[in-house]
């Protein structure tokens, strides 16, 4: 709920100044005219509730009892009142305040929900505007639920996947760092004096930069790390490597389905929610990850506002999985998009989780592949030395 200072009149003269909560300024208005007060000027000041974005736990926990406790014949009110006394996050009791005051001075629960300062995703609050207008919030509320629910597992068996091959990555720069600053040295010791092989030269005078000047080390990584990240975030190179992503011959496949059913699940959802099919792809790309594929959304929007069939909008678009469009095509074709969608994401969902496997196994054999790499290398950079000695004997 949007937050007014305002100047108000009194019927003796006097001046009123302060700060209220209001729908609009109509409401403003009428609210103080019910203490005989009459607005003379105001302005919206900063929200007085704003709090993050929830976890996907808090969304699935506060949809969930909404609509549970909605379909029993609870009021709004009285669900929210209820959900204040139980124990939950600083962050979930702001914003389930923020409704809580919202509601009590008239607004929708759809406008509550955009008034907590970026608590909700809007997507969220698309559908439970849609929801309103059909009399089916409880419906709503519950589907929004199950659908974070499945956007929650996907999230977490991916990162799942991950947790192993960052480990490995871990562990082999520290060894690595271990071997030069640590070990190198030791050997170092036993051949001075000796002319060294340049390939071993050069290992050791970086294993001596390493261990006597470690800071300006330290000052290089973090530089070349800030660079990097500069890099990419550059709209170019970024729109590149995630083209790059998509279009590959091999690892295109995988990221297509992975990108196709975080889009699928969440359109289907949405346009089964009661959304028009322009406001559900608006809001399913947020959640795809990839703006080469958002920019190709953007591009299928225009298309469809300009009078072209969903399916020929997505035909030109290669960053999405081709089960896509037939899905699309079956959904026109027999007046059930929301269904055909659904099954859609349900069977790329499978195809998500094996490409994540598939793409972290690969993960663990590049990693695998390139600490046997850099163990030869530091091998052979102590045994040259033995080798070349061996010869002049």
């Amino acid at each position: 709920m949007p937050a007014y200072k305002y100047k108000a009149a009194a019927l003796n003269g006097r001046a009123v100044v302060g700060r209220r909560e209001a729908a609009d300024e109509s409401k403003l208005r009428e609210s103080l005219r019910e203490e005989q007060l009459f607005l003379v000027s105001c302005s919206e000041a900063k929200e007085k509730y704003s709090s993050k974005q929830l976890t996907s736990a808090e969304l699935i926990d506060f949809c969930r009892q909404t609509g549970s406790m909605l379909s029993a014949g609870l009021t709004l009110t009285t669900v929210l009142g209820i959900m204040l006394k139980e124990e939950m996050s600083d962050n979930m009791q702001l914003a389930v305040k923020s409704i809580f005051q919202s509601i009590k001075l008239g607004a929708p629960l759809s406008d509550a929900m955009s008034y907590t300062g970026g608590a909700f995703p809007r997507a969220a609050c698309r559908m439970i505007a849609a929801a309103e207008e059909s009399g089916t919030v409880p419906e709503a509320c519950i589907r929004l639920a199950e659908h974070y629910e499945k956007d929650e597992k996907s999230r977490y068996d991916f990162k799942s996947r991950l947790v192993f091959p960052l480990t490995l990555l871990g562990l082999l720069v520290l060894l690595l760092f271990a071997a030069l600053i640590f070990v190198m040295p030791v050997f170092n010791e036993m051949y001075s004096g000796e002319s060294l092989p340049p390939f071993t030269a050069f290992l050791w005078s970086i294993s001596g930069f390493l261990r006597d000047k470690w800071l300006y080390a330290l000052l290089i990584i973090a530089g070349a790390s800030a660079v990097i990240r500069l890099t990419i975030a550059i709209p170019s190179v970024e729109m590149y490597i995630s083209k790059q992503l998509v279009t590959r011959k091999k690892a295109g496949r995988l990221f297509r389905a992975i990108y196709t059913s975080r889009f699928c699940r969440t359109f289907s959802a949405l346009y089964s929610g009661g959304l028009s099919v322009i406001s559900a792809c608006s809001a399913a790309k947020e959640d795809i990850g990839s703006i080469y594929i958002e920019n190709q959304v953007d591009e299928a929007i225009k298309a469809i506002r300009r009078g072209s069939t969903v399916r020929a909008a997505f035909e030109s678009a290669d960053g999405f999985d081709g089960r896509l469009r037939s899905a699309v095509l079956a959904g026109e074709e027999s007046g059930r998009l929301g269904d055909m969608l659904s099954a859609a994401a349900e069977a790329l969902e499978q195809e998500s989780e094996r490409a994540v496997k598939k793409l972290s196994e690969f993960a663990e054999r590049v990693i695998f592949g390139s600490a046997a790499f850099l163990t030869l290398l530091i091998f052979a950079a102590v045994m040259l030395p033995v080798y070349e000695l061996y010869l002049t004997i």
